[in-house]
């Protein structure tokens, strides 16, 4: 486990000593595509650290319909507030196979006690965490949907980059379902928001890949 910790930005004033502490309160499972890693009002409190693979924090609504926060890679945290604010946490899915870390509450805080370091990195990644959440928030209650889409294209061709002879590939293989997740929108709708974006030619898919063609033209409209 010391290798993928060594993948964390929180533990880069680690030394190798202190990550071999820390992996004494680490446990790790392995999750299959599309097996719930953690649940709201889980009764067990844990830090999830994820290693390897990428999920997707959700909430469902009143409609049951999901409503994608984030999606994570490894390197990521979650369960963090339910830990550090006794925020209830939301619903994490694999969207691929995934190794995970987990080290329950009263470890870590206790090692937050011991390392003032580690507790100001923390606060500093959930206050980033928030700013994140707060802004999709923004997008889905002031913007368009093709406003949504464009903005959504961007920043993912940012976090999971490729380069393509096509462009820009967006290295994460998503259903027009979860697409649709992402920006609060039914599959009817986001689909009717791509097709002028494929016929512009400002973006191709294919096998679930997203390969952008004119980033430029998406940022006009985002």
């Amino acid at each position: 486990m010391l290798w993928y910790l060594k993948n964390f930005n929180i533990f880069d004033n680690f030394s190798e000593s202190d990550l071999e502490s820390f992996t004494k309160y680490l446990r790790a499972e392995e999750f299959d595509k599309g097996e719930t890693i953690l649940i709201p009002h889980d009764s067990e409190r844990h830090v999830y650290f994820l290693m390897k693979g990428k999920v997707k924090v959700f909430h469902i609504d009143e409609d049951g319909r999901e409503i994608i926060l984030v999606i994570l890679r490894e390197g990521e945290i979650f369960g963090l507030l339910a830990v550090i604010e006794e925020y209830s946490n939301p619903l994490v899915v694999a969207l691929e196979e995934c190794l995970v870390g987990y080290m329950h509450e009263s470890d870590f805080q206790n090692l937050m006690e011991e390392k003032p370091e580690l507790c100001f990195t923390i606060y500093k990644y959930i206050g980033k965490r928030l700013i994140t959440i707060e802004n999709r928030l923004d997008e889905l209650l002031f913007q368009d949907i093709p406003t949504r889409l464009a903005r959504l294209l961007l920043r993912l061709s940012r976090e999971y980059p490729r380069e393509r002879d096509c462009g820009v590939q967006i290295d994460l293989r998503l259903t027009q379902q979860e697409i649709a997740d992402l920006i609060g929108a039914s599959r009817e709708a986001t689909s009717a928001a791509l097709n002028p974006f494929k016929r512009n030619g400002w973006l191709e898919l294919h096998q679930r890949y997203i390969c952008l063609h004119n980033s430029e033209a998406l940022q006009e409209l985002a």
